[in-house]
């Protein structure tokens, strides 16, 4: 597939909106600091300098939303990035964090670079993602001339969708992209090892895709799934960790945070993200909770974006309060 075409699917499936215009001005990617044989799973936002769209919305109402990238295809927060004595606030996750659907002054890390104004505040989201996305960016990336403080603070963001990702489940493989990167586990460790396309697993949706039977695959491959969730769960944990290792590798003053976009919680499931929470907790990594699951289903629907699902600009605002509270908590002026 050439890669025209994977980038033109990657936008159709992380970016959903159902679009009346669109204008994308394109970029040189940004050379990997380390093994530049592994171009092929770089992941499509780098090639992208400005992407504008226009949609349509609830009611036949008209967006206008800009994309503004920097040369890692990162979207840009314009603010705070000079040198600052105090702490830099990276932010990590798929579309949540890097504000599907919201133009710049409504997305929670911009909101944050506001509060903060004595510190740089960086947004490493990319829509579609999961962790497995991160692990590769740290991998093959020096982000010490990015980041401006030797003593960052990294707010891993984390959702349901995200241990689906990295489980390779069967709805997620109806449009994961085949350029993204696989690990395994091996000799106690994560390892690269090949792009999703290689996948057998993922082969076998795209053939049943192709006659239109995938929904078929998702109903036979629930029933494994579910039975297999502890280990997925514990896999998932495994990779939170190894990603939390790379960011100390880089800045081994620096430290790491988990938390939840409420009311779209870690995991659906009470269990399964107490479950989580322990696996977590295991590898002393801090997990910032953020409300109950049976309070998460209230009113779910005021804080997404309307035919769309992402969180919209108020359930933004709700959780810049909730990460500025926990970030003040730190103590960051003498952090």
């Amino acid at each position: 597939m050439s890669f025209f075409r994977l980038l033109t699917f990657f936008l159709i499936s992380t970016i959903s909106l159902a679009n009346s215009a669109q204008e994308t001005i394109q970029q040189p990617p940004r050379e990997l600091d380390h093994f530049k044989e592994h171009q092929k799973y770089r992941h499509s936002n780098s090639t992208i300098k400005t992407l504008k769209q226009s949609f349509t919305i609830h009611g036949g109402e008209t967006k206008e939303v800009s994309y503004e990238h920097d040369e890692y295809g990162f979207r840009k927060i314009s603010s705070n990035d000079i040198l600052k004595r105090k702490a830099s606030i990276i932010f990590a996750g798929g579309s949540f964090t890097y504000g599907h659907g919201l133009n710049l002054e409504e997305i929670f890390s911009f909101k944050i670079s506001k509060k903060f104004k004595d510190h740089q505040v960086l947004n490493f989201g990319l829509p579609g993602t999961s962790i497995t996305e991160q692990i590769f960016l740290w991998e093959h990336f020096n982000f010490q001339k990015k980041v401006k403080t030797k003593r960052p603070i990294l707010i891993l963001t984390i959702f349901n969708d995200h241990l689906n990702r990295e489980s390779l489940s069967s709805s997620y493989l109806r449009w994961a992209p085949a350029h993204r990167p696989v690990y395994t586990y091996k000799s106690g460790q994560w390892k690269l090892s090949h792009p999703l396309s290689e996948e057998d697993k993922y082969q076998r949706v795209q053939f049943f895709k192709k006659y239109k039977l995938d929904f078929l695959h998702d109903k036979l491959s629930s029933v494994f799934e579910i039975y297999n969730r502890r280990k997925e769960i514990e896999n998932f944990a495994s990779k939170i960790n190894y990603l939390k290792s790379l960011f100390l590798e880089q800045f081994p003053e620096g430290k790491f945070f988990v938390t939840e976009m409420a009311p779209f919680m870690a995991l659906k499931r009470n269990e399964d993200r107490s479950y989580l929470i322990d696996k977590l907790k295991y590898y002393n990594i801090v997990f910032w909770h953020n409300g109950t699951i049976e309070d998460s289903e209230k009113n779910k629907e005021h804080y997404q974006i309307p035919s769309d699902g992402h969180p919209n600009a108020l359930l933004n605002e709700v959780y810049t309060d909730f990460l500025a509270d926990k970030i003040k908590s730190l103590n960051l002026s003498s952090f």
